[in-house]
């Protein structure tokens, strides 16, 4: 209730949705709408904490006095989200190389022995902290299509067509461009396909 609630010098204002174009209240500019994501905040906390413990410094003069307190915070989830946002796809996330959990997306396509050790053989020559490795057994287009949701930088894909080329499918996410290499290459060349 105003005046009992809140104190009386809080302002009362009528307050409604702004469109694109409508006048600014301040210098009568037309107002321009752009979509804008909180990465981080700042909150100036004063000495409300370090006056009570009385954390304080000498000034210039030689009087103690309390310091000023502001919190500074970038939060991961939400520079994570900001990143999606601004890549992506109608299929799902495109990371940047720079940022991703992993460069490759391994997959496999089919169960024969021979996709599969060349494939292992394969998450081994790259690593296992460079390489999300699908060996579900599931179709290969909802390994695909996961691949896409997921976005990371690119897809390796082994198959029994490319494994009897001594092959594998290298895809880039971004670019959906897809090239073969050597599988024997493919170690040595994995920091950039």
């Amino acid at each position: 209730m105003y005046g009992k609630s809140y104190p009386k010098q809080y302002v009362l204002a009528d307050i409604l949705s702004v469109e694109q174009g409508d006048s600014c209240p301040h210098c009568g500019n037309p107002l321009e709408i752009s979509r804008a994501i909180e990465a981080g905040n700042i909150f100036q906390l004063g000495t409300q904490y370090t006056s009570p413990m009385h954390a304080n410094f000498s000034g210039m003069d030689g009087t103690s006095q309390p310091l000023w307190m502001g919190c500074y915070g970038i939060g991961m989830s939400r520079m994570l989200a900001c990143v999606i946002e601004e890549n992506h796809d109608a299929k799902g996330i495109v990371f940047p190389e720079s940022i991703a959990p992993f460069p490759y997306h391994l997959v496999t396509v089919g169960r024969n022995a021979d996709v599969i050790a060349a494939a292992e053989r394969i998450y081994e020559s790259l690593g296992s902290d460079h390489v999300l490795f699908d060996d579900r057994d599931v179709h290969a287009g909802v390994k695909f299509i996961d691949a896409d949701l997921l976005g990371l930088p690119d897809r390796i894909t082994v198959s029994k067509r490319t494994v009897e080329t001594g092959q594998v499918e290298c895809r880039n996410r971004k670019t959906g461009n897809s090239t073969f290499i050597s599988i024997d290459e493919l170690g040595a060349s994995a920091h950039r396909l």
